[in-house]
């Protein structure tokens, strides 16, 4: 609809590249917007649903499950991380180089 609005009130050329910057525009709001969840076990099934949402699902002790619905690229990492750093839950590993460690039992 935008490109088309654009070629119809500018023209060709110039409605077809504001089409495309918008179009990229979009891409990388939604991927850097993107929600993540906690997945939890339905009883007695093999399905994994969000846990805020369903209250018949429940975690797996020890697992952690996320679901980030975005492609993960260099442009939202720092998203990424602030989404997932709350829901790694209280104990949390610790850092060691670049690979995360599960913290002592």
């Amino acid at each position: 609809v935008v490109t088309w609005l654009a070629v119809v009130v500018l023209n060709v050329d110039v409605g077809l590249a504001v089409g495309v910057v918008f179009s990229m525009m979009t891409v990388i709001c939604r991927t850097q917007r993107a929600e993540c969840m906690v997945l939890g076990k339905a009883a007695n099934t093999e399905i994994y649903r969000p846990v805020q949402r369903h209250r018949k699902c429940f975690e797996i002790p020890g697992v952690k499950i996320v679901a980030y619905h975005a492609p993960i690229y260099y442009g939202n990492r720092g998203f990424f991380r602030q989404a997932l750093s709350p829901r790694r839950g209280a104990a949390g590993g610790r850092r060691l180089g670049r690979r995360w460690r599960a913290p002592p039992r």
